[in-house]
């Protein structure tokens, strides 16, 4: 069986191509004692879209681990990866993205790989489990919207997306649960999981010829063949208000006596060039003690104790801002606060250390971040899955360390057109001014 091998630099994970179309990358870590293999696939929640039942994506990564082609129970499937101290799980998210791991000691590596595919691409779905997880999925629904901050996450959404059933959490809707069917998770694993969509990654104290021994094994004639169009994405684009300057609140009630905001925008497509920039602008601003933000409205005025940033961005849109507690009678002082300094950042009154600061922070973070194996593996997996001409997390940190201040400058002035989305989480609806 054909396998070519791509060169890349010292620093990215080397990559090859196995015959039937799916690319591999994989790091050589000697002596870390572990194995990570880890699969990605273009098979998130913006893929439901307009197809299928909001939820869909999430369903299937839960019942592909019932039963497969040679595990008849989830019992047996796991418990070579258990009874050897590993770990292994899935995830699935509101972009394109889902991923499957095992991670394991070093000497039972196969095992991982094997795990892994089975999960993947040998499940075998039926109604019995599909009637299980339904239940499982309904509660784990209702413990979700429990929580302030995916009601703040949930409440966000809808107004970035509006009616459109993207505007709903990764996990579906009590009603979309209950109507999923056995066939509906049947096409959309057929569909989504095809060479074209996915991504393998092997991080870890494993020698090349290992790699390429087991990929193949394991994974070049597991691969479902059927190649489908992603309608799903392109279709999103249209579902989204085209008028990004347009205000848009919204109020969710709690009883909590402190109040939590999400303060935003959206914007349309995954531009690489911007999104590099404005990471860094919101590293600027939030994230940490050293942000102008978190020195204003923590250390300076004591109006909170932490001021976050988001962003999530998707092919055809994405959204940004910021997010923090505060005493309610405190919201619009913040709000304003927070404009008056992206306002005097788009004007270039800013110190230009702090470019240089929210850089050393976030390379900083990807030297830390590179220690523990499976958060390297998918953040390099992310890296040259989702962005143009990426070979590694290290390539986007590079990415991010050649914005200029012009650049800072002109993404904040185009930011600051934009942040036009309020959620606020408090125990009485107001006015505000945003």
């Amino acid at each position: 069986m054909k396998i070519t091998t791509e060169e890349t630099n010292s620093n990215s994970p080397k990559k090859i191509c196995l015959a039937n179309g799916l690319t591999v990358i994989y790091k050589h870590i000697p002596n870390c004692g572990i194995v990570d293999v880890r699969l990605t696939v273009k098979a998130g929640a913006v893929y439901e879209f307009p197809k299928y039942k909001a939820g869909t994506a999430h369903f299937l990564e839960h019942i592909v681990h019932e039963k497969t082609e040679k595990y008849e129970s989830k019992e047996l499937l796991k418990s070579k990866i258990v009874q050897n101290g590993g770990q292994s799980n899935a995830t699935t998210y509101n972009n394109e993205k889902m991923f499957f791991f095992a991670s394991v000691l070093s000497h039972f590596s196969e095992d991982a790989f094997e795990y892994v595919s089975q999960v993947a691409f040998h499940p075998i779905l039926t109604e019995d489990s599909v009637e299980k997880h339904r239940s499982i999925i309904t509660q784990e629904m209702f413990q979700i919207m429990k929580s302030p901050s995916n009601k703040l996450y949930c409440s966000f959404r809808s107004l970035v997306y509006g009616d459109s059933q993207y505007a709903v959490h990764t996990i579906g809707t009590e009603e979309s649960i209950k109507d999923i069917s056995l066939s509906e998770l049947k096409d959309f694993h057929t569909e989504r999981f095809t060479p074209e969509n996915c991504l393998l990654a092997i991080y870890g104290d494993v020698e090349e010829e290992k790699v390429i021994e087991l990929s193949e094994k394991y994974f070049s004639t597991s691969i479902i063949t059927k190649v489908v169009e992603p309608e799903a994405v392109n279709a999103l684009a249209i579902a989204i208000d085209t008028d990004k300057t347009q205000k848009r609140y919204i109020h969710t009630q709690t009883e909590d006596s402190q109040a939590s905001i999400w303060y935003g925008g959206a914007f349309d497509g995954k531009d690489d060039t911007y999104y590099f920039k404005l990471t860094l602008l919101l590293r600027i601003l939030a994230g940490d003690a050293s942000s102008i933000l978190t020195q204003i409205l923590r250390d300076k005025k004591h109006l909170t104790y932490h001021v976050g940033c988001f962003k999530v961005s998707t092919e055809t849109s994405g959204f940004f801002g910021f997010e923090l507690n505060a005493a309610q009678e405190n919201i619009q002082e913040i709000i304003q606060i927070i404009r008056s300094e992206m306002e005097s950042i788009s004007k270039g009154n800013f110190d230009e250390d702090k470019i240089s600061l929210a850089k050393t922070r976030i390379k900083a973070e990807n030297v830390f971040n590179n220690q523990r194996i499976q958060t390297r593996s998918e953040n390099d997996s992310d890296s040259v899955f989702f962005y143009k001409g990426l070979n590694s997390f290290d390539d986007f940190v590079k990415m991010t360390e050649l914005v200029t201040k012009e650049d800072i400058v002109e993404t904040a002035q185009w930011t600051l057109e934009r942040m036009n989305i309020l959620s606020v989480l408090s125990k009485k609806d107001e006015s505000f001014e945003f």
